[in-house]
């Protein structure tokens, strides 16, 4: 969503992906390329699998158990779902500081899906709604 929300047209594609992932994420995970992080976001959205190429799964292990992250393990590659979550978020927020004052932010950002609090006219009222 960062990727089109900065780009001329509002759209992303793979190779705004990857310059994204490579600006805000790469520094936090040197051993996951972004063409890699790209492989495996794609498969675990698309088709509900862990495959990328270089790793033959991404393995995360449930919250509360201790903190398992950024460990090769053979061919698989885990992540602590709390802490990789958080880190995504701590790059959107410094990707929002950098880019909330363009001309392509302020065009786009009004189009991402937000919370409405109290509902959306006409459409819901008295509860909370993403739309």
């Amino acid at each position: 969503m960062c990727a089109a929300v900065e780009s001329e047209n509002g759209w992303s594609t793979k190779e705004k992906y990857l310059d994204w992932f490579g600006r805000y994420l790469a520094p936090t995970y040197p051993m996951l390329s972004a063409e890699e992080c790209y492989k495996l976001r794609c498969s675990l959205l698309h088709q509900g699998r862990s495959a990328g190429s270089q790793y033959e799964r991404l393995i995360f292990v449930a919250p509360g158990v201790g903190t398992f992250h950024n460990n090769i393990l053979n061919d698989a590659l885990n992540l602590d779902l709390p802490t990789f979550c958080g880190d995504v978020m701590s790059a959107v927020r410094k990707w929002r500081e950098e880019v909330k004052d363009t001309p392509e932010y302020q065009r786009h950002a009004p189009q991402v899906m937000q919370w409405h609090r109290g509902g959306l006219s006409p459409y819901f009222g008295g509860v909370d709604v993403l739309a």
